[in-house]
């Protein structure tokens, strides 16, 4: 009896002592403690002025407030303690660590997961607003009312294609760009030429690839469309530059998928890097050719060409595109306004190819083209509001 009574004493004396001031003084000691450690963190990280170092600051916070709370709720005192909250009810679950660290403060979820301060205020935005706002900007980079008037080889309609009479009447005529087409010849030369062989648009016969550039520099590449063309010449690449580079735009398309190492070096040796700068675009139908030029040259502008099959391309391929391109460029019959939307959304420009008929040009401002490739720059009406 005596035993019971002894131990009921010291019971009542550990209860005493665990609901003493002393007890209440020591667990708010702590409570100071780590959250003025959680708060000197906080102030030194964003002295950093980073956003990780927001995360991991927040992240601190966190540490601060949920281990002092695991450890006190076992020995009986209330977790709310630490957020100056009340008790809540014993069903009620408890915000999750993230939706409770981005309510701290001013910081959206987005900084504190790690994104930018761009990407955060962008975050804010209508997806409409946000995509606007990108591809305005991108295109006010360039000195042209959009949709810009490209020159399809020239003014093919009205000189042979891809000769220097054809890029000299679209500059004449006043367009906005010239398109032209580049191969490589047997010995490395970067030839303007449109089709894998010489047959159609010159005197000679063959493959561009197995001939040199002796052989085809001698070739007549005007006689075959009218005779007052008779010895028109198929131009270098490098005279294409030299000529026409920083008084008309250019869109280069490689046909060529290997070329690239050839084609950085020609650009280099010119200072042309730089692809709105020099008002140079590079486009090819092979996408890993142009993700190999955008490694090479990073500064250039790249397009890439959809339109070798009827498909429309898929949501996976315009992702894959955007990652490197600036410009997702489509066949006619393929472009309409929920095409193009698809492409601005991503950020990117959009050219169309090729107009041959003034009944083609109003759906495609319509859709709201960025480009117009036609073979006819006066298909396109100069005021195009």
């Amino acid at each position: 009896m005596m035993e019971k009574t002894s131990r009921k004493t010291a019971k009542s004396g550990e209860d005493a002592l665990m609901n003493s001031p002393f007890r209440k003084a020591l667990m708010s000691a702590t409570v100071i403690v780590l959250t003025a450690f959680a708060t000197v963190a906080t102030v030194r990280q964003t002295a950093a002025r980073s956003l990780p170092a927001w995360s991991a600051a927040w992240t601190t916070a966190s540490a601060a407030y949920f281990i002092p709370s695991l450890f006190l709720s076992s020995s009986g005192f209330p977790a709310s303690a630490l957020s100056g909250r009340g008790n809540s009810s014993a069903g009620a679950e408890s915000p999750a660590p993230r939706h409770r660290l981005s309510s701290i403060g001013h910081l959206p979820s987005a900084v504190v997961e790690g994104k930018s301060r761009k990407a955060a205020a962008s975050a804010a935005l209508p997806e409409a607003e946000q995509t606007e706002r990108s591809v305005t900007e991108k295109a006010a980079r360039w000195p042209y009312a959009r949709p810009w008037i490209i020159a399809h080889r020239g003014v093919s309609m009205r000189a042979p294609e891809n000769t220097l009479a054809a890029f000299d009447l679209a500059l004449r005529e006043g367009a906005d760009f010239i398109e032209l087409d580049v191969r490589r010849s047997r010995d490395g030369r970067l030839v303007v030429i449109h089709d894998a062989t010489v047959d159609r648009t010159t005197d000679g016969k063959g493959r561009v690839a197995d001939l040199s550039w002796d052989v085809l520099s001698r070739l007549d590449a005007g006689s075959w469309f009218d005779s007052a063309f008779v010895g028109q010449p198929l131009p270098l690449l490098e005279e294409v530059l030299d000529r026409y580079a920083g008084k008309i735009g250019l869109l280069v398309e490689l046909k060529d998928p290997d070329a690239e190492d050839e084609l950085a070096a020609l650009l280099t040796a010119r200072g042309l890097r730089e692809g709105v700068e020099n008002r140079l675009i590079v486009q090819s139908f092979h996408p890993e050719s142009m993700r190999r030029l955008r490694n090479l040259l990073p500064q250039l502008q790249i397009g890439v060409l959809i339109g070798q099959s009827a498909r429309k391309p898929s949501e996976k391929d315009l992702d894959r595109f955007a990652q490197f391109a600036d410009f997702i460029n489509v066949r006619l019959d393929m472009a309409d306004a929920r095409l193009v939307e698809r492409i601005h959304r991503r950020g990117a420009l959009t050219l169309v190819w090729t107009v041959r008929h003034s009944v083609e040009v109003g759906p495609l401002l319509e859709a709201g083209v960025d480009g117009i490739v036609t073979d006819d720059p006066a298909l396109v009406p100069r005021e195009r509001e």
